[in-house]
């Protein structure tokens, strides 16, 4: 599944938790741990009990960045290719929520400024592709 249809799927999950849950609103662990059991993954009581005290997913990914970003640890050529194109598929991916949350129809968004995004996300997936056949 592309960073895209992630999104498409994350959004209404995450939507029915923040419309449902006063508390998921208010902190980020809760709205994962129910966005997760939306998805199946359905926690023992044990594990319930011990889930407030579990690091933060996000807090995790941060911290892996900054230490890869200092030099620590890097990942391999691959896997930073395919986190810069799921980056790049995040921006674009929001920027067409920003533009469908205006209200705008098709006809009405600047198809120029949503084809040219498109290509930039093809031509940083060549580029990259190019770097990595090179080292």
């Amino acid at each position: 599944m592309n960073p895209q249809e992630k999104f498409r799927q994350a959004k209404p999950l995450v939507m029915e938790c923040l419309r449902t849950s006063k508390l998921a609103r208010n902190d980020d662990q809760e709205l994962i741990r129910q966005v997760w059991e939306k998805q199946g993954f359905v926690l023992t009581l044990e594990q319930y009990k011990f889930w407030p005290k579990l690091i933060n997913g996000e807090t995790i990914r941060r911290l892996r960045q900054k230490l890869q970003h200092d030099g620590f640890y890097k990942a391999d050529k691959q896997t930073k290719l395919k986190r810069d194109l799921a980056a790049e598929a995040q921006q674009i991916f929001f920027r067409q929520e920003r533009i469908k949350n205006q209200g705008l129809s098709p006809e009405e968004f600047n198809e120029k400024e949503y084809w040219n995004s498109m290509g930039k996300l093809v031509e940083i997936g060549r580029k990259a592709l190019r770097k990595y056949e090179t080292h």
